[in-house]
């Protein structure tokens, strides 16, 4: 707490700083510390808030807790390789902090090291480190770009308490993306709550548990790729604002409740591997419009689509048996449903009257449907209140016996039966068959099939395991499906049968059939690390400016360029961890991150020096200091010229330097300055 105190020299053979040893020194601008310290201890430093440089000697193994708290006048800190552990807060509060390398040697970073870093841009995480704590940059507002080792197994803990502890990047409102690493097993809660810049996220399939709220708040997010067993409601709110969701390859299973009450998502797409939909998975995600429900599909838990008020068609897969109670229960806009041939049964037979609902129940805007003779069950309500239905088609030569429930509230007095041929009679004398009317019969028709292949793709109709070939026949009310495979870099655009556009995969043949099937180009996200203090990264197609986060189209070609503010140059340019030249340019195949390095400009004067010289305050405004009186001092610009000059003192006048960095040498000794 001596806060006059301007400058400390700590004497060879000091082998520690113990905790609080320094502590609101305020006044402290500068402080040597000898190579024979390995150990500063808990809040050594904390609170030296005129602080403004500090050389840490390659002696020194660990940096406790809270070591540097607060030290708001330190803009950069060079930390040694000898470190393998930073402590809990150990440069929390530090908001002048505008850049920080972490070396490799470091394998432990405690929770809050970095909070509250308002000046901190950019971070490299080194690979030695396997585990990133809660809070570690919480609040860092000013964080764009931020590095993971590809060794990370986790980031967050399982146990955070959500009134007390913060997430690890919590906060971070200036980061737009970030990528995860495959080898990730574990997201801790509320790690990205708050980062409202962020546009998209990418979760690999080898996360296993997400902490609940990891992504809440985050404002800006529009599209995510996620694993079908990660709760995305849990994890991201039902009150997000994404509307684009990529269920990521890899997948078997969406588990029940994922996607329930997620009213904005428009979109959703679910991979070719999936074999299960659980209960309520999508139930109440109003603002969905349409789904493709993949082949390899056979089991959809009860009411997995209830409540979607925006689903106007849905296919049900071909391997889908039966159709659980309140499936699609209240799905007020779905006009057309396709059911699969091998379909054994819609509802069941163990109804709670008192909390079940029927499987397509509440559906007013479903006209017609086509119930294959597979079907031997129907259960209770199953289309009750379906009060749109014009026409039902039946295929059983006997009646199917239902209970009076199945088309509860619905005017059967109105609405056709469609029956096969000579059967009229027999359902004219049927219970709830009965009472429809008109009661029509419908003779064998057989029709013709044809398609050709696309490019970009190919395809097989089937009817159900059976190849259609081009120019064959089926019977009316025969349900056929397209199965897909789209070419390297290319994906299923649309199918188009008759010339009218269909939303699943599957349709019933009721006359003459041609069908079309479009293969588009696929995109790719483009992501690098822009609003950077030392320079930005340039992406352009033609003339145009590629934003980070942006989906571009296979084949297009892109230019990369990175331009250095002034006083720095670029030390290196990466797509996807490869080296490139500046003003590289390429064709998108992939997915890429672009990164740059820039630092400040060196010239051959810094190539003479050999040993680093401690100067401070730095920044500097007026008077830059050394630690001991040299010959002669002289600073150069980024030019090589020299601009300041002073022999035989500590101290030389720099207050009529513009703002910049400099390089300052002293008796065969150099530093980097930088004027205010």
């Amino acid at each position: 707490g001596c806060s006059k105190i301007k400058y400390i020299s700590i004497p060879n053979g000091v082998t520690s700083i113990g905790s609080y040893a320094f502590s609101g020194c305020s006044g402290l601008t500068s402080i040597n510390i000898p190579s024979s310290v390995t150990s500063i201890g808990g809040s050594a430093f904390s609170y030296c808030s005129g602080l403004t440089s500090i050389n840490i000697p390659n002696s020194v193994t660990s940096i406790g807790g809270g070591a540097f708290e607060g030290c708001s006048g330190l803009t950069s800190i060079n930390i040694p390789n000898s470190v393998t552990s930073i402590g809990g807060g150990a440069f929390s509060r530090c908001s002048g902090l505008t850049s920080i390398t972490i070396p490799s040697s470091v394998t432990s970073i405690g929770s809050y090291a970095f909070s509250d870093c308002s000046g901190l841009t950019a971070i490299n995480i080194p690979s030695s480190v396997t585990k990133i704590e809660d809070g570690t940059f919480y609040h860092c507002t000013s964080l764009t770009s931020v590095n993971l080792p590809s060794g990370l197994d986790s980031i967050g803990s399982s146990n955070l308490n959500f009134y007390y502890n913060k997430g690890v990047f919590e906060g971070c409102t200036s980061l737009t993306s970030i990528k995860i690493p495959n080898r990730v097993k574990f997201i801790g809660g509320k790690t990205f709550y708050g980062c409202s810049g962020l546009t998209s996220i990418t979760i690999p399939s080898s996360v296993t548990s997400i902490g609940e709220r990891a992504f809440a708040g985050c404002s800006g997010l529009r599209h995510v790729t996620i694993p079908g067993h990660i709760s995305f409601q849990k994890n991201f709110g039902i009150d997000s604002n994404i509307d684009t969701v990529i269920i990521s390859g890899g997948s078997t299973t969406i588990y029940g409740s994922s996607f329930s009450g997620c009213s904005k998502i428009k979109y959703i797409s679910i991979p070719n591997g999936v074999t299960s939909i659980g209960k309520d998975a999508f139930s109440r995600c109003s603002g969905l419009t349409s789904i493709n429900i993949p082949n390899g599909v056979t089991s959809i838990g009860g009411r997995a689509f209830s409540g979607c008020s925006g689903l106007t068609s849905i296919s049900v897969p071909s391997g889908v048996t039966k159709i659980e109670d309140g499936t699609f229960y209240n799905c007020t806009s779905l006009a057309s449903v396709n059911l699969p041939s091998g379909l054994d049964s819609i509802g069941s037979r163990y109804f709670n009257w008192g909390s079940d609902k029927g499987v397509f129940e509440g559906c007013t805007s479903l006209t017609s449907i086509n119930i294959p003779n597979s079907v031997t069950s129907i259960g209770y309500r199953a289309f009750s209140r379906c009060s749109g239905l014009d026409s039902v088609t039946v295929h059983w030569q006997t009646p199917l016996q239902v209970d009076t429930s199945v088309f509860g509230g619905v005017a059967l007095n109105y609405v056709r039966l469609i029956v096969p041929a000579g059967k009229k009679s027999v359902y004219q004398h049927s219970d709830v068959w009965k009472y429809f009317n008109p009661i029509v019969e419908v003779g064998p028709m057989n029709y013709i099939v044809t398609y050709s292949q696309s490019a970009g793709g190919t395809f097989k109709i089937k009817n159900y395991t059976q190849e259609v070939a081009p120019g064959s026949t089926v019977d009316h009310g025969t349900v056929l499906t397209v199965e897909a495979t789209a070419a390297e870099h290319y994906k299923l655009d649309s199918i188009l049968v008759n010339g009218t556009r269909i939303s699943g995969l599957s349709f019933t043949v009721t006359g003459n059939t041609n069908i079309e099937v479009f293969f588009g180009k696929q995109s790719y996200t483009v992501t690098y690390n822009s609003n950077m203090y030392s320079g930005k990264i340039e992406v352009t197609r033609g003339s145009e400016i590629v934003a980070s986060g942006s989906s571009v189209e296979y084949g297009t070609q892109l230019m990369v360029r990175a331009i250095p503010n002034h006083g720095f140059e670029v030390k290196s340019l990466t797509i996807n961890d490869q080296a490139i030249a500046n003003d590289f340019v390429f064709s998108i195949s992939e997915s890429v991150e672009i990164k740059a390095v820039f630092a400040p400009t060196t010239t051959a004067l810094d190539e003479t020096a050999t040993k680093p010289l401690t100067i401070y305050p730095n920044p500097v405004a007026e008077v830059l200091y050394l630690s001991a009186k040299a010959r002669t001092i002289r600073i150069y610009d980024m030019y090589g010229t020299e601009v300041a000059y002073a022999a035989d003192t500590d101290r030389v006048e720099v207050s009529h330097l513009p703002a910049g960095v400099y390089t300052v040498r002293a008796d065969g000794m150099v530093a980097k300055m930088i004027k205010r």
